[in-house]
């Protein structure tokens, strides 16, 4: 690895929470659009997507557009998007949790809330912060 290297986001820090519905039943009992999600975040002008799924991780490069554009795609596509800001890496540890994909969202931005559990609980923690309704 290079010498310029950093641990912290390059140039756009923005990272976009997706909350979506899951087709898995144990999933069912969790507010109705809030029983998954997944994490945009861009790097070079180029947006990827992470989406922790029970049998893996999947990852994909969206390409270049505009950070409302990109809000606007998935929300007339029927998913709530959210803008947070990441922060950058601090030396401490994250608490532990079980890695499910709210715990693997949740670190993206560096969201480090021990008893945030659900997507719904994460969606209400950024409404708060950011004013979102």
């Amino acid at each position: 690895m290079s010498n310029s290297f950093r641990m912290r986001p390059y140039e756009q820090s923005l990272a976009i929470v997706v909350f979506g519905t899951s087709s898995l039943r144990h999933l069912q009992s969790f507010k109705a659009g809030y029983q998954h999600y997944s994490v945009i975040t861009q790097d070079r002008g180029l947006w990827h997507m992470m989406d922790p799924l029970l049998n893996g991780t999947h990852i994909r490069v969206l390409g270049e557009a505009g950070s409302t554009k990109v809000i606007r795609v998935f929300k007339d596509d029927g998913y709530e998007a959210i803008a947070d800001q990441r922060l950058a890496p601090i030396c401490k540890e994250m608490p532990w949790a079980p890695y499910i994909c709210v715990e693997a969202v949740k670190r993206v931005p560096g969201i480090q809330d021990r008893w945030l559990l659900t997507t719904w609980q994460l969606r209400q923690s950024l409404s708060r912060f950011y004013g979102y309704q």
